[in-house]
């Protein structure tokens, strides 16, 4: 199993797509995800994604997601990071898909540099 660590921005005004100027406080890590190995990582964002939004009941409930805030959480959006604790990877939450975020440099402040604008994300490291 793969797991995927949720980080929801704390004010999803910041998701606008010029934004990504964005610091540690700025998010909030919500959940973890276990994901099946043998998929692919799409299908495996995908997973994710699916496991973290509210469809019928509280995404807490669903099967192999563990919530990390003891108060209820809204579901993932556009502009929350989706983080692969086995390769350390980063992916953005977009309108369509999930854009991966390539380490220019790190910090402690966590500096990234968002691989489809160019644009630097601060995001926890």
């Amino acid at each position: 199993m793969t797991t995927y660590t949720v980080l929801h921005l704390k004010n999803l005004r910041d998701a606008d797509g010029d934004a990504y100027l964005l610091k540690r406080d700025d998010f909030l890590m919500v959940a973890q995800v276990e994901v099946e190995d043998e998929l692919e990582v799409e299908a495996q964002l995908e997973v994710a994604y699916k496991a973290t939004n509210s469809i019928h009941h509280h995404w807490s409930e669903n099967s192999g997601v563990t919530q990390t805030q003891e108060k209820r959480q809204r579901s993932t959006s556009v502009g929350d990071v989706i983080y692969n604790e086995k390769t350390g990877v980063h992916w953005i939450v977009s309108m369509i898909g999930f854009n991966k975020v390539t380490i220019d440099y790190k910090t402690d402040y966590g500096v990234y540099r968002h691989s489809i604008t160019g644009k630097q994300i601060f995001i926890p490291a």
